[in-house]
Formats: structure tokens, sequence, C-alpha cells
């Protein structure tokens, strides 16, 4: 979702710029979907622009492993929800295959290998029970965290039908997954925020990296520059590197979060209070990825999403089976968020 808002929004400012300044030259800082986004508007409006990225590779957390043989997104994997997706419009230009994924076709396995370790109606009865919990925080208090919101449902006697495994599982797999972020580091509010494109998600066998290399196409880039300041004035700007300045009219600069956190690069003069104060805010979630490519298939190869209830809250509780889509003996282990749940 981080992707899909930050490249709509950059292209939106890309594009409003006037093309009565087009002798302009821009630096583009950062060589993510986002950067890219901007670059190529720009530079099909007539700028004269240069992508810097630190990094060996374009596409910034939207990057494709063939080493093993396989195409292994080790970033962004999906497009989720495909009506109206600039995703989807980029990948219809440019006849990229994709296949779906039905996340009702799954199968999951207790931590000692026995299957159905949950029952469709132990399923409903927690969906039903969430929900209800939901609203009824969400009018009451919505600043409160989800946790906290389990807790209460726990103490009350209404997830009883569920154990503490179980009950970790579900949350794990349906909210940290779903937002890369620990229950307890997220408000009930944010179970309520945003609208999703509508439509299935699908994934693209040949790897997602096919879109970023379509966005770079025939930008000037510099790749393994590291930027360390930003000097911006009546001048323009300057971006210091270790491969030395580069000298723009204007800069876009779309460096992650992390990196702005960390202070690695220096503006001067310092950036608004207002983007400093929501710098300092923001967080970064946590959804690792680990692929795992075998000599063959040996799991369920019809499903899409193998479960897996681990003895500690949030052992890669969830797995894309790839071999479902490529025929590649190929499994791909999430991990998300890092805090154990409050147990009995």
């Amino acid at each position: 979702m981080a992707l899909r808002q930050a490249m709509l929004a950059l292209t939106c400012c890309a594009m409003a710029v006037s093309v009565e300044t087009a002798a302009e030259r821009v630096v583009v800082v950062g060589g993510g979907i986002a950067g890219l986004a901007a670059a190529r508007d720009l530079n099909d409006a007539g700028y004269d622009v240069v992508v810097l990225e630190a990094k060996d590779h374009l596409g910034g957390r939207a990057w494709t492993d063939r080493g093993t043989g396989h195409a292994l997104d080790m970033g962004a994997n999906w497009i989720h929800g495909v009506k109206g997706n600039p995703i989807t419009a980029l990948a219809d230009q440019l006849d990229l295959a994709r296949v779906p994924t039905d996340y009702e076709n799954s199968a999951e396995y207790d931590f000692d290998g026995t299957p159905e370790p949950l029952s469709g109606a132990q399923f409903g009865n927690w969906e039903r029970t969430l929900t209800t919990y939901a609203k009824s925080y969400l009018r009451r208090a919505p600043n409160a965290t989800v946790q906290a919101m389990v807790n209460d449902a726990r103490d009350d006697g209404d997830l009883d039908f569920l154990s503490d495994r179980q009950l970790a599982f579900l949350v794990n797999t349906q909210l940290e997954h779903e937002f890369a972020a620990d229950a307890a580091l997220m408000s009930v509010r944010t179970l309520d925020e945003g609208r999703e494109f509508r439509g299935g998600d699908v994934i693209f066998p040949g790897g997602y990296d096919a879109i970023t290399t379509a966005m770079a196409d025939g930008l000037a880039t510099e790749l393994n520059t590291v930027v360390s300041a930003i000097e911006y004035g009546n001048f323009g700007v300057r971006a210091v590197t270790d491969r030395g300045t580069f000298v723009g009219d204007r800069a876009v600069v779309t460096l992650p979060l992390g990196v702005l956190k960390s202070g690695d690069v220096s503006f001067t003069p310092a950036l608004p209070r207002q983007k400093r104060k929501a710098i300092e805010a923001l967080a970064m979630g946590v959804l690792n990825k680990v692929w795992l490519v075998f000599p063959s298939v040996f799991w369920d190869a019809d499903v899409h999403l193998l479960g897996y209830l681990s003895q500690v809250k949030g052992h890669f509780a969830e797995w894309l089976n790839l071999s479902r889509h490529t025929g590649d003996p190929v499994l791909l282990a999430f991990n998300a968020g890092a805090k154990e749940i409050k147990g009995r």
C-alpha cells in the first residue's frame, strides 16, 4: 500500500509541474518506485533528470533476485487489488504475465505437523468476535491498541474457543501481517483506516522488477551513489555524494523513512519543522521474507497458502506456495511483528 500511495502522490506532483520550466535540471534522490515514478514523468515532460541510487540496483524495495535460477521477489510481491491500480496499468502496457492468489485456498498445520489445527467454525467465530469488539472500540476508544482490544476479548471469555497458540496465529496472520506491525503498536483506528483497490491479488511469476525496469527505461541513473548531504537555496540544489556533487535547479527526495530517521543525510538548511516532526513520529513496520528452494515439491502443491501455528508467536506463520503458480519447488515464508500476545 505504501509503495502505491507514494507512486500516486509523486506522479501527481510531477505531472503538475509547469512545462515552461522544461530546461530545468532535477536531481531525484532515491531510485525506488516513488523516485522512478517522479523521474519518469519529469523526463517525459522534457526536464533534465538524473536519479541517484545508493544500491547497485533500481527499484528500492521492489527487486527480484535470480541467483538461484528462480525469479524471487525480495520486496514487493503482489498487486493488491487489481482494479484501478496504477501497477495494473503498467503491467497491461508491458503485457506482463500475472497469476492470481486465493487466500481462501489454504492449509494450516500445527507446530508438530498435524493438519487442520483450526476449524472453519473457529475462524468464523474469531472474525465475528473481532468485528464486534472493533466496532465497540472505534466508538469508545479508537486510540487503544489492537492488542489491548484482543486482551479485553480474551479476559471477557469471548475468545475461549481458541487456545493461546491459535489466537496468536490469528492475530499474527490476519492483523500483524496485514499492517507489518505488532498488534501492541497498532491503534484500533488502524483497522478502519484507508481504502483499498478492489479486485483480486496477483503476483508476477517472471519477477516484479519488470515494472521498475520499464519505469527506468531511458532515464539517466547513477547507481552505487550514496548521498550524504542535500544543500538548497537560491543557487538551486546540491546533492553531495561519495562520487562527487550533483547540481540541479530542484530536487525530489524519495529516501526511505529509515534513512531519513537515521540522519545519514543532512539537509542545509534543515527541513521545515513540520516535516522533521513527521519523520520523528512515524515508524517502519516489520515484514521479513525468506525464500526456500527445494529439490522437489513435498507439500500440497494445490494450495496457495500454508499456515503454521508456531510454538512462539509469529515464527513464520504464513507461507506462499510458489509451485502452485510457477511449478518451481519454492516456498516463501513471512515473519511479521515481534511481540508476544497476552496468554492464559
